[in-house]
């Protein structure tokens, strides 16, 4: 019978992989279903190049290219437009293109594109997909500030198009211009078509399995869905401050000499430059590839000429040592830097994801909340990138784990409180959560009123306010423990900033002075606290359940302007997820089997969220987030400003567990036995967190950068 099962389960997964490997397949095939589709239309499925024997080609005073594709009457099919480009200038071009075709083979229809170029690049390609293309205009997108001077100087006619009669310098020159209709294997999309649909096999297919274990379903997302990420962003500065994280990571990488020698190529990807301009990345598969291959050869990690001195805060040493783990085997492997970077990337995911996962399966409650807010969009999305931000928030909800199965746990959970908060000291105050468990103890009933079920949910003993009165041994160790970690914490925050602020904030802020600010604050205090809670209230949304903490990805999907994701999907699965808590599984009192426990005596099953325990949670997040409000006015906000600059969704993810806890069910205590029957709900929430966060990786990812 045993061996019936296993193979059953072999044949299963061998179904699940081929069916998954098809899926890639058709995947690819779906993206290239223009040029299968035109394959007899103009130059089929080839490569045709733009000469004076087949074309015409205009090139204006300031650059601008017009091209008549003579030798189609009709036009021809377009998949993909490329050209070679030479930048005059030093900072990435903001390229329009305009594609004239024959609608109904007569009507002339115009569609305009806008493409911001890197400066590596030499070849722009376009993705088309337009058929019957009779011409093409290729010209420079002004600057905002030319075109408000003036649009004759800036070379645009009333509808914003070049204007061939003004002359300009050129800031580019076109060279040979192509069509490339070529079937394109596309190992990015075949790589994601694969890990979605085998993820989603296995849901489907071990549906009792991942019910039951909502930890090994956040394992089989986070790894799937960020492993497309990893591989599919570019290997440019795309996340949050990566050129800084970078600069830490490239320190640690370098021991045990600690000396670099970098390209001059390498160096503008560690420093803000405008050759790893967030918003100018490779557009689609061939440019992604001529990237790789270009900075591949120009980026030098091991004899480069520049040879910087990075230092890396102490503090954030362990955050980082998974990724300059890493980044040293590469180095040792001798890869070149877009796959150094990728590896880089990786290790951080693998490690939020172990880490993660164990937070998932230790938790004794609030299992699939956790595992929902660590599949958030932004928190993938950082796991994936090179920050120190996804091991604060998965030390943090590990922390909130241990602290929910019991006060044995305390010591543990305060570990894994001071590490996930030694980079940012802000969340300090989640160190004095422990104390939840001061004065409880552990409560126990003769087995007759047990089975007789009237002690199920009986709170502490009438003892409690004598014990509260008279703490105990443990209750003061407790108590020093929580209070050691929070001072040490606040040491290396807080402390340095009120007595010595910095004469200078954070540049980006603009005039930011920490010394100014925190005198404003300490000399305007009832002020100061009303530009503080109007900031916060103001701000709830984007802060707890909005586009901005759960969907907003840093420079691919903006939270206020572009596109938001789908975070009204998220807002719906957080609040059902919520609700769902409160109609949970049925508690069944049994027999306590522990070493401690006397035969006589059995387990009362106890709410360990119980409600003073709720509002001292709330209050800590509630303390953290001042603090996260705090630093970014001290730091980052103009002197005496009425509004805080420089706050983002994303610094609240590690206190969102926290919080949505308090407004759940009640939450068992470690020694309350409890009997759980996972609900369709909770099956259908891990199914539709693997849908949503595929097609979040599609559409800002995979579409954006890999076609």
């Amino acid at each position: 019978m045993q061996a019936d099962t296993s193979r059953n389960k072999i044949i299963r997964l061998i179904r699940d992989l081929a069916g998954a490997i098809l899926a890639g397949l058709l995947l690819v095939l779906f993206v290239n279903r223009g040029v299968l589709m035109h394959a007899n239309d103009g130059i089929g499925r080839s490569l045709w190049i733009a000469d004076s024997g087949n074309s015409t080609t205009v090139v204006s005073h300031d650059g601008s290219v017009h091209l008549s594709l003579d030798a189609f009457e009709t036009g021809t099919y377009t998949g993909r437009l490329s050209f070679e480009l030479e930048n005059f200038t030093e900072k990435p071009l903001s390229l329009g293109i305009r594609v004239s075709s024959l609608r109904n083979a007569s009507h002339l229809t115009e569609y305009e594109y806008t493409d911001f170029q890197p400066l590596y690049l030499g070849n722009e390609v376009l993705t088309v997909d337009r058929e019957h293309v009779v011409a093409v205009d290729i010209y420079p997108v002004q600057e905002e500030e030319a075109a408000e001077e003036g649009k004759e100087t800036a070379g645009m006619d009333d509808k914003g198009s070049p204007d061939r009669g003004v002359v300009s310098d050129p800031v580019f020159r076109i060279g040979e211009i192509r069509i490339d209709n070529r079937f394109q294997w596309d190992p990015y999309v075949l790589l994601f078509g694969f890990l979605s649909a085998f993820a989603l096999l296995l849901l489907i297919d071990h549906r009792a399995y991942f019910q039951k274990r909502p930890a090994a379903a956040f394992c089989l997302i986070a790894l799937t869905m960020g492993f497309s990420m990893v591989t599919g962003l570019p290997r440019n500065k795309i996340g949050y401050d990566e050129e800084t994280h970078l600069q830490a990571v490239m320190d640690l990488a370098s021991f045990p000499s600690g000396e670099l020698h970098v390209s001059d190529a390498l160096l503008n990807q560690l420093l803000i430059t405008e050759y790893n301009h967030p918003d100018a990345q490779p557009g689609n598969y061939p440019e992604m590839a001529e990237w790789d291959a270009r900075l591949g050869a120009l980026a030098d990690y091991r004899l480069g000429e520049h040879t910087p001195d990075f230092y890396t805060l102490p503090n954030r040493v362990p955050a980082y040592l998974p990724m300059a783990a890493a980044m040293k085997l590469g180095k040792g492997l001798h890869l070149s830097w877009p796959e150094l970077l990728t590896v880089t990337r990786a290790a951080n995911l693998l490690m939020y994801t172990a880490v993660m996962t164990l937070a998932v399966w230790l938790a004794p409650a609030g299992q699939w909340l956790m595992m929902l807010i660590g599949l958030f969009p932004v928190s993938l999305f950082l796991a994936c990138t090179v920050s120190y931000d996804p091991f604060v928030t998965a030390f943090l909800f590990l922390g909130y784990a241990c602290l929910m199965r019991g006060r044995r746990w305390s010591a543990a959970a305060l570990a894994c409180f001071f590490l996930g908060c030694l980079p940012k000291a802000v969340y300090a105050p989640v160190a004095l959560l422990p104390l939840i468990w001061l004065n409880q103890k552990h409560v126990t009933a003769p087995s007759a009123a047990a089975r007789d079920g009237k002690a199920a949910g009986q709170g502490p003993d009438k003892g409690a306010l004598a014990d509260f009165l008279h703490p105990g041994t443990a209750d003061w160790l407790l108590l020093f423990g929580c209070g050691l970690c929070f001072v040490l914490l606040a040491g290396t925050f807080i402390l340095p900033t009120l007595v010595s602020p910095a004469e200078a904030g954070d540049v980006r802020g603009g005039a930011t002075s920490e010394v100014s600010q925190v005198g404003f604050i300490l000399g305007n205090p009832l002020r100061y606290a009303a530009i503080l809670l109007r900031q916060i209230i103001l701000w709830v949304p984007q802060c707890w359940f909005g586009a901005d903490c759960t969907t907003h990805m840093g420079h691919i999907v903006n939270g206020y302007t572009r596109f938001k994701g789908y975070y009204p999907v998220y807002l719906f699965l957080l609040a059902g997820t919520v609700i769902a808590s409160w109609r949970g599984g049925r508690r069944i009192l049994v027999k306590n089997t522990g070493p401690a426990a006397r035969k006589d005596e059995i387990t009362i099953n106890v709410d360990a969220l119980h409600l003073p325990a709720r509002i001292w949670t709330f209050m800590m997040v509630g303390a953290a987030s001042v603090l996260i409000w705090t630093s970014m006015y001290v730091a980052f906000t103009e002197p005496g400003a009425s509004e805080i600059a420089g706050v983002q969704g994303r610094y609240f993810l590690p206190l969102m567990f926290p919080l949505y806890m308090v407004l759940s069910g009640p939450v068992p205590s470690r020694d309350a036995s409890l009997e759980t029957r996972p609900r369709l709900w909770y099956y259908l929430l891990e199914l539709a967190g693997l849908i949503v966060l595929s097609l979040t990786v599609w559409t800002t990812v995979i579409s954006r950068f890999c076609l």
